[in-house]
């Protein structure tokens, strides 16, 4: 797909969970609706929704936990964190025909 640059694709059955460590920080793709019914450790709303989306592994520069990050083709925005005692739930921050969206755009 030529909307996803420089990133990693997921492949079936992944489990967003186990993205967990320092080494998992990057740029993810579920590339079609097919994988993404696979994927587990979604947000339940994707789950029953499934979309195509991209996965953004990140640090936080304040201590050594993570946060994730999914943007999916319909816009939808959905952010974790990571804590001593594992992922939190998942946060839907926009929500499906919401006057402001979020676009996957094209890197380097």
């Amino acid at each position: 797909m030529d909307w996803f640059k420089k990133g990693t694709y997921l492949a079936e059955n992944t489990n967003l969970d186990t993205l967990s460590s320092v080494e998992n920080i990057g740029k993810y793709a579920c590339q079609t609706v097919d994988i993404s019914k696979t994927i587990t450790g979604t947000p339940k709303h994707l789950q029953d929704n499934p979309d195509n989306f991209v996965l953004y592994v990140l640090s936080r520069t304040s201590d050594e936990y993570l946060t994730q990050m999914i943007i999916t083709l319909r816009g939808e925005l959905y952010i974790r964190s990571e804590s001593s005692s594992g992922w939190g739930d998942w946060t839907r921050k926009l929500n499906d025909g919401e006057a402001t969206r979020v676009s996957i755009v094209r890197w380097g």
